[in-house]
């Protein structure tokens, strides 16, 4: 029986391994094709977390909460005799930080990361407080002024010791002034900053016992 070689198509005797027209092999190896059957099935994947998640903080929403805590904070502080309550309402305003945020389930929380919103919120807080101050200095700064000066004096009188009344004198100059409202300033950040990092830590822990796993 002949077969046709696949090159030259001659007539190739059945069993020969090479055309004897062209030379060319006629040894042919075929692999068998495998078919691997696939079948499909239906994979259930769970909703991915928000960014943050229960590992980090998303702060595209943390900051927005943290600044509306702030304003909160700026507001009540800014009601006469209410400053005077400053000491409950500045940490109230990071455990609302707190608060607001875990609204959303999918944000997990904890005392760290509660302690580092009511810290954000603290900044936000004292720039508004800030704000507020330099307005009120604008509107009522010779008056302040006076009533500052009339307070070292004050303080003066009452200890006659000549170092110091130096002491005072200095103060009372521009240059003496600049560095108490610089002291002023930096020691109302921290304070700030210390209140607002306690109570969102409190919130924070405060949310994780309500947290399911």
């Amino acid at each position: 029986m002949e077969q046709h070689c696949h090159h030259c198509n001659a007539a190739v005797p059945e069993g020969s391994p090479f055309c004897a027209a062209c030379g060319a092999p006629q040894i042919r190896v075929s692999s068998p094709e495998s078919t691997v059957p696939v079948t499909s099935a239906e994979v259930s994947v769970p909703p991915l977390p928000a960014s943050g998640g229960r590992t980090g903080i998303d702060w595209q929403i943390a900051l927005r909460k943290c600044l509306i805590a702030a304003a909160v904070m700026a507001f009540l502080l800014a009601i006469p005799f209410l400053p005077l309550l400053g000491i409950f309402i500045i940490p109230a305003g990071g455990w609302l930080a707190v608060y607001l945020y875990t609204r959303n389930p999918a944000l997990g929380m904890d005392a760290g990361r509660g302690a580092r919103l009511g810290a954000v919120t603290g900044v936000f807080g004292f720039v508004f407080g800030m704000v507020r101050s330099a307005i009120k200095i604008a509107l009522q700064r010779g008056q302040m002024m006076s009533e500052f000066k009339r307070g070292l004096e004050d303080a003066a009188r009452q200890n006659p010791d000549p170092k110091v009344q130096e002491v005072m004198q200095k103060l009372m100059t521009p240059e003496g002034l600049a560095i108490i409202i610089t002291l002023v300033i930096i020691v109302v950040f921290f304070f700030y900053l210390i209140m607002t990092t306690i109570g969102g830590a409190i919130g924070g822990a405060t949310a994780k016992r309500g947290e399911t796993p």
